[in-house]
């Protein structure tokens, strides 16, 4: 999965286009979309990339609920791991007001 998104991210792909792409690549793999999240969660203390996803499903409302907060938490736990876009993310947070809700 994190090999799919960074080869979407290569191709110039936004967040949500890579959200739709990894839906399409789990269908096809007759594995329920929503189960994705399960696997985030299992392994968000591990790969900065995974943080991303979950934010991104987060922002989205993609398997979950929209929530602003969870957003900003995990594209900081992505930037804590030393990821770029995590960082990049973690301003854009800050720059919405989202890192004080909660």
């Amino acid at each position: 999965m994190c090999n799919l998104y960074d080869n979407e991210r290569l191709k110039g792909k936004d967040y949500h286009s890579i959200l739709e792409t990894l839906e399409q690549f789990l269908i096809n793999k007759k594995q329920n979309p929503f189960d994705i999240i399960n696997f985030c969660l299992l392994n968000d203390q591990i790969n900065p990339i995974i943080q991303i996803v979950l934010a991104s499903c987060y922002y989205y409302g993609k398997w979950v609920e929209e929530d602003e907060h969870k957003t900003f938490i995990y594209y900081q736990k992505s930037a804590e791991m030393g990821h770029a876009e995590g960082t990049f993310n973690v301003g854009e947070c800050y720059d919405r007001n989202w890192s004080s809700k909660g």
